[in-house]
């Protein structure tokens, strides 16, 4: 038996009430087409569109009957109830994956990677901030801040030892002979850390002997007082080279000559900076001494300088000036910057008043400093030089 298809709109079939004899006329006949169709009524709100498809033997729509309407209004109860879920569950889903429109999608979050850095770490450090980094790392960096921080630092100065000379109307009374003119006191300086030491040239009688030795007259020696260019080096009673030291921390060291101070020097791996004292000029000058007077001086220089770094220079001009003659590769110059801003005096002043000249004086890289506080100088320096 063949079957007819109809295609009946939803809007068109009117909600079936009650059962048999309640309304249920006009259905029937609208749909078997054998009467006017029933007025139509609007669809709730609720309901959506939709075409019912009823498939049955096609003769069998004419005779419908009761039983028929009945399971008709039951389908489209059933196909409205799941049609309304299924628009739910759309519903649902569209608002569960609908993103905002023109508002770009969030890209996920990465977490940064860290560099440590030098210049990074040092400034946070300095600013107090908590870094964590891995032990090497740590190490790394710790290690470039100490090269950092050493390449900061200045050099650090040749340091000669001078000692100190009291000063004042009175000084020679206090002096206590502290100056690195002797075995000791050079041995001393050594141990101190010197570099180098300065030391005071004399000259004997008629320029006999070129002397290591500061006051301008015996003051401090053992024998009568007289001026060193008064008395001979070993002749006669009361000569230079018998005499000994009457006082301070070298009583008992004797006097050296240059050639002998010089050697020893030498021997302790320090410079020799020579101060040639002014009370020389007078014999320098003399036309009678000044060749033998100028050749005890130069000649145990000129011996030495080939294997021992040499530096001469005077406070008298005219001396200077005829150094720059005869030695001008050994001038002093600027070397041995004078670094000290107490004044000496017996006893001798805490060096501590000595720091904010230090500092001063270190922070413009000198090559080279002279102080008459060598071991506490140096002990200061530690750490603010490289």
């Amino acid at each position: 038996m063949g079957s007819a298809v109809t295609v009946v709109p939803i809007r068109t079939v009117p909600r079936v009430r009650g059962r048999a004899g309640c309304g249920l006329g006009p259905l029937r006949h609208g749909l078997a087409g054998g009467g006017p169709a029933a007025p139509r009524r609007p669809l709730r709100p609720e309901s959506a569109p939709f075409s019912l498809i009823i498939r049955e033997p096609a003769n069998s729509l004419p005779h419908a009957d009761l039983a028929d309407v009945l399971r008709l209004g039951a389908r489209v109860r059933t196909n409205r109830a799941r049609m309304a879920d299924a628009e739910r569950t759309t519903r649902t889903e569209r608002t569960l994956t609908m993103k905002p429109a023109n508002k770009p999608a969030k890209k996920p979050m990465m977490k940064p990677k860290m560099t440590v850095g030098v210049a990074v770490t040092t400034a946070a450090l300095a600013a107090g901030a908590l870094v964590n980094v891995s032990p090497a790392a740590a190490s790394g960096v710790r290690a470039s801040g100490v090269r950092a921080g050493a390449a900061a630092l200045p050099s650090c100065p040749l340091v000669f030892g001078h000692g100190g000379y009291p000063e004042g109307a009175d000084a020679w009374a206090k002096d206590q002979v502290r100056q690195p003119n002797n075995i000791r006191a050079v041995n001393d300086q050594k141990a101190w850390g010197a570099d180098g030491v300065e030391a005071d040239v004399q000259l004997t009688r008629e320029g006999t002997k070129a002397v290591m030795w500061h006051n301008t007259s015996t003051n401090g020696l053992t024998g009568p007082k007289q001026n060193i260019t008064d008395i001979w080096w070993a002749a006669g009673a009361g000569n230079l080279r018998d005499r000994r030291i009457a006082r301070g921390p070298y009583k008992g060291e004797q006097v050296y000559s240059l050639r002998q101070w010089l050697d020893h020097v030498r021997s302790q791996g320090l410079i020799a900076l020579l101060e040639i004292k002014p009370e020389t000029r007078a014999i320098l000058s003399a036309p009678a001494y000044s060749a033998n007077a100028w050749k005890e001086i130069s000649d145990p220089i000129k011996e030495r300088q080939g294997s021992q770094r040499i530096l001469v220079y005077s406070q008298d001009s005219w001396i200077q000036g005829e150094l720059a003659k005869r030695h001008p590769t050994l001038l002093k110059g600027s070397a041995a910057r004078w670094t000290d801003s107490v004044a000496w005096n017996e006893p001798a002043p805490a060096w501590s008043g000595n720091v904010l000249q230090w500092q001063a004086v270190l922070n413009q890289a000198p090559q080279s400093v002279m102080t008459n506080y060598t071991k506490d100088y140096r002990a200061w320096l530690k750490g603010k030089c490289r």
